[in-house]
Parts: C-alpha cells; structure tokens; sequence
C-alpha cells in the first residue's frame, strides 16, 4: 500500500471518531476514576509502586501497622467511587483492604498480577 491509499484510508476510518468527539464534546463530563497507590515497604514491589505513584502523580499510602487501621483512618472518608486502588502488599493484607474496598465500589488491583508487556 502506498502513502496516498494509506493516508486516504485512515482518513476515512478516523471519520466516525470525530463524529462520536463532536456529539460528546458538551455531553457531560464521565466520572475518571481516582487512583491511589497503596504499597508495603517491606515487599519487592513496594517501593516500584511508590515510585511509580510519584512519577505519575497519583496519591499513595504506605503501610504502616495495620491494614484495618489504614483503611479506617486514612482511606474511608477520602477515597469515592469510582476509585482504584493499585496495591503491592501482603496477601493477607490485600484480602482484607479487597473486603473493604469493593463495599465501596473500589477495584482493587494487586500489581504482582500486572504483566510487562516488554
């Protein structure tokens, strides 16, 4: 294919896209999910996740002591739905902030099951 039919075609399958832009453009706004980070210093992840966390700007929460107290102290009057919640922790500690979390419309994603696609 050359450059002409390949430009040709790509303008032509890029018009229903900017039909669909045009008809959302003043459709209301759609709720993005609030991402947090939470990680475990203690585990290999952890502090990957936290450098991810800073880099992309999303907010993160160590783990101090306990899970339970984390969630009640820190996360459950600030954390809304629809929210994500990367986590590098303990399984026992990712069981329970997945208990929770899902009672409030929180997906919770434990990294370690993230695969690099490089």
């Amino acid at each position: 294919m050359n450059r002409r039919n390949f430009m040709v075609s790509m303008g032509a399958a890029a018009l229903p896209v900017a039909r669909f832009v045009r008809c959302v453009r003043f459709a209301p706004a759609i709720a993005v999910p609030l991402r947090i980070a939470l990680y475990d210093r203690a585990q290999p992840q952890g502090d990957a996740l936290a450098r991810y966390a800073a880099h992309a700007g999303i907010a993160s929460l160590a783990l101090q002591d306990d899970i339970g107290a984390l969630w009640h102290a820190q996360m459950a009057g600030r954390v809304r739905a629809p929210a994500i919640a990367l986590c590098a922790l303990r399984a026992s500690d990712r069981f329970v902030i997945e208990r929770l979390a899902t009672r409030r419309g929180i997906t919770v994603i434990d990294i370690k099951n993230i695969r690099d696609p490089n």
